[in-house]
C-alpha cells in the first residue's frame, strides 16, 4: 500500500489476480469451468447454533468506476459465497480480523475476479462490498442467517482505499 498523508490522498492498494492459492487465507476462490465432481466447491461455515436460514439470493451490480473503498463488512457467524451469473470482472478486497475483532488493515489485499471464478469468504473475514468491473454484474449469493443475530457488521474507513492494477502502480513509481 502507498499513502501520501501530506496530500491527504487515498491509500493505493495493488490488485492481483484472484486465484485459489492467493485467496486461501481469506476463504476459497474456485473455477466454474472445471470438470464436475461429487466434491463440494466450498464448505459453508455456520458458527452459531441459531443459524437456521440458508439464504440463497441474487444481486445485480452496476459497473463501478474508479475503485474507492470506504467501508468494510464481515459476517461473524457465517461464510458467504458469490457465484457469477453474468459479469466481465469484479473486485474483491479483503483483510484479516485483528485481535480486537476489527479489520487488520496491514493485511489488506485486492483481487480481480472474472466470470469463471467464484469466491467464498470465510466467516469473520472483513471485506469490501463486491464491485463490478468492465460492465454490470449479476451474482448468486449464499449465506446463513438468523433474525436474532448480528449477521452483518460494518465499519467506515477513516481513509479511502484506491485499488490500482499492478501495471498502473509500476508506472507511477
Amino acid at each position: 500500500m502507498k499513502n501520501d498523508p501530506a496530500m491527504n490522498t487515498p491509500i493505493h492498494l495493488p490488485v492481483a489476480k484472484l486465484t485459489a492459492e492467493a485467496f486461501q487465507p481469506f476463504g476459497t476462490a474456485f473455477s466454474l469451468s472445471s470438470p464436475g465432481s461429487s466434491g463440494p466447491l466450498v464448505i459453508h461455515q455456520r458458527l452459531h447454533p441459531l443459524l437456521d436460514m440458508p439464504r440463497l439470493t441474487t444481486t445485480q451490480l452496476a459497473a463501478a468506476g474508479a475503485a474507492q473503498i470506504t467501508r468494510l463488512e464481515r459476517h461473524p457467524f457465517s461464510s458467504q459465497t458469490f457465484i457469477p451469473l453474468a459479469c466481465t470482472a469484479y473486485l474483491v478486497v479483503v483483510t484479516p480480523q485483528a485481535a480486537d475483532g476489527g479489520p487488520d488493515l496491514s493485511g489488506l489485499r485486492a483481487f480481480a475476479g472474472d466470470a469463471d471464478t467464484g469466491v467464498h469468504y470465510a466467516a469473520g473475514v472483513w471485506h469490501a462490498p463486491m464491485s463490478a468491473r468492465g460492465g454490470p454484474a449479476r451474482f448468486v449469493i449464499q449465506m446463513w442467517r438468523h433474525n436474532e443475530l448480528e449477521n452483518d457488521v460494518f465499519i467506515d474507513l477513516p481513509t479511502p482505499i484506491a485499488c490500482v492494477s499492478r501495471d498502473v502502480m509500476a508506472k507511477a513509481g
